[in-house]
C-alpha cells in the first residue's frame, strides 16, 4: 500500500484390495547386497526363479508387503520390525533403493492405504501394550537432611506397576516414501495385536479392524485420513492375523482370522453395513499363521490356505460359497511353515502357492493343477529364518516376483521371475505387457522384451498437460491452463483465480511508489499489470490530514476508479496546515490486494 500527502509546501513521499497383517520386529536401513545373478531362459508354464539378491538390514525384519509409496506407478517394498519401518523405492527394473527409516513407535503391525484420498499411501499402526515400573523414593521430614542433599535414611521407597494400553496410530504419506503423524492416537483395545482394511459400510471409505486380547475393534474411516469412534465386535478371544474378502459372494467384505492356539480359523461374515456375525472355527494344522484367500479349484468360490508351523504343512480349506468351508487337506511342504502368497507365476491361468520355510531356509512354489491340488514344489534358497513374503512385479515384465522377509540374516530377500525368458518363442504368445509406455516384441535370443519409449499419452488426469512416458510410465509435464494466460488453473493448484479468463490471473500484490509529480496535483505509482493482469482497476482514495495538531487522516472519498497508473487531483490546494492524504489500491476478478495499513483500509473503502 501506497499513501501520500498533498499540501501548500514540500512534497511527502510515502497454497478392494485385500489386506493382510503379520506381526512386526525391528528393521533398519537397507543397502543391496549385489546385483541379480545371469540367468537361464525357460519355457512358460515351467516355475523357476533368478537367485536371490539380498537388501541387508541392521535389525531383524518380520513383515514385507508391496506398495507404491513413491506414487510413481511403480512397485515399492514396505518393511517392518518392532518399533520401525522402511521403504524400498522401486526403479522398476527389479531393483529398489532404501528409504529413510520411519519410527512410529513400538509397533506390532501395520497396514498402509490411501486414508484421505489423496494418491499417496498411508499407514496404520498398531502400538502394543505396554507395561513398565515407576520407582520412587520418599524422604520422611525428620530425617535431617539439609536443604537439597539426598537423604538416604529414613526413606520410603518403592515401585508402582504401571500398565499402558496399546493403541492405533494413522500417518499419512507424503508421496515419496515418507510419512508424517496424523491425528490423535485411536484406542484399539487394551493389547491389539494386528489391523487390516477393508470397507466394511460400503461408503468409500477405507475403515480399519484391530484384533486384540479381548474384542475385535472396528472403526470407519471418514475419507479426509480420521475415523470414528470404536465399535466393538464380540469374539471368544484368542484371534490374531487378519485377512479381509467377500467369502460368501454376497459383496460385502468378511473376516478371517487366526487362532493360533487354538490350532483354527475364525470367520466373521459381514453385512455390507458395518456389523459382522459371530465367528465361526474352522480347524488347521498346527501352529497357524495368516490365512490367504484365492480360487483353487476354479469354481469362484472363495477357499483358503494357512501356512502351520508347528506341524510343517499348509491346509487348504475349499469354500461352500456361503461362508463355511469343507474340513481341510494338508499338503506336506519345507519344515516350520511361516507365511504364504498367492500368484499365478506360471502364467497358465491357475492360483499357484509360494510358501516360506523358517525352519530350510528356503521358499516352496507350489504350481496349481485348477483343481485345488498342486505339482512337486521347486524349493529356492533365501535367508535365514525368513518369515513374510510378498508378490509383485518388481522389473515390469509381467511375471510375479517375490519378496521375503528374512529375521535371522536381518535382509531382505528379492526373487524375480525366470519364465518369462524365450517363452514367447518356445510357446509362441503376444508380449503386450498392456503398458502404452513400453515398445514390446519377442527377441529369439532372450524372448520378451519390454523397452521404454517416449510416447505421448494419458496419464488420466485432467489437470495435467503434455502427457509423455518417462521411465515405462505415462507423466504429465505441467499444470492445465484453460484461458492460455500462462498460469495453470487453480482448480488444479495453480496460481490462475479466474481460469477461463487470460486477463485476470493474481489477485494483486500492494501498489508502491506512489508519488506526487512535478505538478502537485498529478499522481503515479506502478501498475501491475504484469502480475495481476491488464484488467486490474485502481482505486484511489483521498481524504484530509491536519498536520497541525495531531496529522489525524479523516473524510475519505473515492476520487476515481481507473486502469490508468496516473491521475491529477481537479480539487484546489488544500488549506496552510492542512493537506491531502492518498490511497491506491489495486483490485480485478480475484479481489484486492493485500496491503500494510489496516488502519488506512478501515478509513479508505474501496471506490464503488
Amino acid at each position: 500500500m501506497e499513501t501520500e500527502r498533498k499540501r501548500t509546501g514540500p512534497r511527502l513521499g510515502a497454497p478392494n484390495r485385500l489386506s493382510f497383517v503379520l506381526a512386526l520386529l525391528f528393521f533398519a536401513m537397507a543397502s543391496p547386497r549385489g546385483p541379480v545373478p545371469a540367468t537361464t531362459a525357460v519355457a512358460a508354464g515351467v516355475i523357476d526363479f533368478a537367485p536371490q539378491t539380498r537388501y541387508a538390514v541392521s535389525d531383524p525384519p518380520t513383515a514385507v508387503m508391496v506398495t507404491d509409496l513413491a506414487a510413481d506407478g511403480l512397485q515399492d517394498l514396505l518393511a517392518s520390525g518392532g518399533g520401525w519401518a522402511a521403504g524400498f523405492i522401486g526403479r522398476g527394473d527389479g531393483t529398489f533403493v532404501p528409504h529413510a527409516p520411519f519410527y512410529p513407535g513400538g509397533n506390532v503391525a501395520l497396514a498402509p492405504g490411501d486414508f484421505n484420498g489423496d494418491g499417496n499411501e498411508d499407514l496404520a499402526v498398531v502400538i502394543p501394550a505396554s507395561v513398565y515400573y515407576n520407582c520412587y523414593c520418599v524422604c520422611h521430614p525428620t530425617c535431617g537432611c539439609a536443604d537439597g542433599e539426598c537423604c538416604c535414611k529414613n526413606c520410603k521407597t518403592g515401585c508402582d506397576l504401571v500398565s499402558v494400553p496399546g493403541y492405533l496410530k494413522v500417518f499419512l504419506g507424503t508421496g515419496d516414501g515418507g510419512f508424517l503423524p496424523y491425528g490423535d492416537a485411536i484406542s484399539g483395545g487394551n493389547d491389539p495385536v494386528g489391523v487390516a482394511l477393508g470397507d466394511f459400510d460400503q461408503d468409500g471409505h477405507q475403515d480399519l479392524v484391530v484384533t486384540s486380547i479381548e474384542h475385535l475393534s472396528l472403526f470407519f474411516g471418514k475419507g479426509d485420513g480420521t475415523f470414528g469412534s470404536e465399535h466393538k465386535i464380540a469374539t471368544d478371544g484368542d484371534l490374531s492375523l487378519l485377512s479381509v474378502g467377500d467369502l460368501n459372494g454376497d459383496g460385502a467384505e468378511d473376516l478371517v482370522a487366526t487362532s493360533h492356539a487354538g490350532n483354527q480359523v475364525a470367520v466373521l461374515l459381514g453385512t455390507g453395513r458395518g456389523a459382522f456375525g459371530s465367528p465361526v472355527r474352522f480347524a488347521t494344522g498346527d501352529g497357524p499363521g495368516g490365512a490367504m484367500i484365492g480360487d483353487f479349484d476354479g469354481d469362484h468360490r472363495a477357499d483358503l490356505v494357512v501356512p502351520n508351523f508347528g506341524s510343517s504343512d499348509v491346509s487348504i480349506l475349499l469354500g461352500n460359497g456361503d461362508g463355511t468351508f469343507a474340513p481341510q487337506s494338508r499338503l506336506k511342504v519345507g519344515p516350520s511353515p511361516t507365511a504364504v502368497a498367492l500368484a499365478d507365476f506360471d502364467r497358465d491361468g491357475r492360483i499357484d502357492l509360494a510358501v516360506t520355510s523358517a525352519g530350510g531356509n528356503d521358499i516352496w512354489v507350489l504350481p496349481g493343477n485348477g483343481d485345488a491340488t498342486f505339482g512337486p514344489a521347486k524349493v529356492f534358497a533365501v535367508g535365514i529364518g525368513p518369515g513374510s513374503v510378498a508378490t509383485g512385479d518388481f522389473n515390469r515384465d509381467g511375471w510375479p516376483d517375490l519378496a521375503v522377509a528374512d529375521r535371522d540374516s536381518r535382509d531382505i530377500s528379492i526373487l524375480l521371475n525366470l519364465a518369462n525368458q524365450l517363452d514367447c518363442v518356445l510357446v509362441p504368445r503376444t508380449c503386450d505387457d498392456g503398458n502404452v509406455c513400453t515398445d514390446d516384441s519377442c527377441d529369439p535370443s532372450v524372448g520378451c522384451i519390454h523397452v521404454d519409449n517416449l510416447s505421448a499419452c494419458d496419464d488420466g488426469n485432467a489437470c495435467t498437460v503434455g502427457d509423455t512416458c518417462q521411465a515405462g510410465a505415462c507423466r504429465g509435464t505441467g499444470l492445465k491452463d484453460a484461458d492460455g494466460d500462462g498460469h495453470p488453473d487453480a482448480l488444479c493448484g495453480g496460481t490462475d483465480c479466474n481460469d477461463l479468463d487470460p486477463l485476470v490471473w493474481s489477485v494483486p500484490i500492494e501498489v508502491t511508489n506512489l508519488l506526487l509529480a512535478t505538478a502537485p496535483d498529478h499522481l503515479t505509482w506502478d501498475s501491475q499489470g504484469t502480475l495481476a493482469g491488464p484488467g486490474t482497476l485502481y482505486d484511489l482514495v483521498s481524504g484530509s490530514v491536519n498536520l497541525v495538531s495531531n496529522g489525524l487522516m479523516t473524510d475519505p472519498i473515492c476520487l476515481q476508479s481507473t486502469q490508468d497508473s496516473a491521475f491529477s487531483d481537479s480539487r484546489s490546494d488544500p488549506p496552510a496546515g492542512m493537506g491531502y492524504w492518498y490511497l491506491v489500491r489495486a483490485r480485478n476478478y480475484c479481489g484486492t490486494g493485500t496491503f500494510g495499513s489496516p488502519l488506512w483500509d478501515a478509513v479508505a473503502p474501496a471506490c464503488p
